[in-house]
């Protein structure tokens, strides 16, 4: 087991990475970086993230395909999936919900309550028990 808990960002936007990755790293958190979604597919076996801070529109595979992607494997579909997106409209939340995020932060993300919202998804994600995510999710 590691000391720290391992963020996996991922966003197409090179800037983006790097503000999440400086943030979470002066947090104390190990952090790793995925610029795509099939990037990212393919590097969550390798680095095995406690939370994946998913961008939402990208080129290529979106983030709700990706989160998807990862709730379909029962190898990750235990991994909290935060989504990030400029689309804050309660369309685009809800869309993001149901493709499996934890939770849905918009951008520009860190805030005071979105600093918050991440610990607390990091927390979860390393909160070991038998609690079925999609029986909780249902109430």
């Amino acid at each position: 087991m590691r000391d720290q808990s391992l963020v996996l960002v991922v966003d197409d936007q090179a800037p983006n990475r790097k503000l999440l990755a400086d943030l979470l790293g002066a947090k104390g958190y190990a952090v790793a970086t995925a610029e795509s979604g099939e990037e990212a597919l393919a590097a969550i076996p390798r680095v095995k993230p406690d939370l994946v801070l998913l961008d939402v529109v990208m080129p290529g595979l979106s983030g709700y395909e990706v989160c998807r992607a990862i709730r379909a494997d029962p190898a990750t579909a235990h991994i909290t999936v935060v989504g990030l997106s400029a689309n804050a409209m309660p369309h685009d939340i809800e869309k993001g919900l149901q493709a499996g995020f934890f939770s849905y932060l918009t951008k520009f993300f860190f805030k005071l309550e979105h600093s918050l919202n991440l610990c607390f998804a990091v927390k979860y994600a390393n909160f070991d028990n038998d609690i079925n995510i999609e029986s909780w999710r249902k109430k």
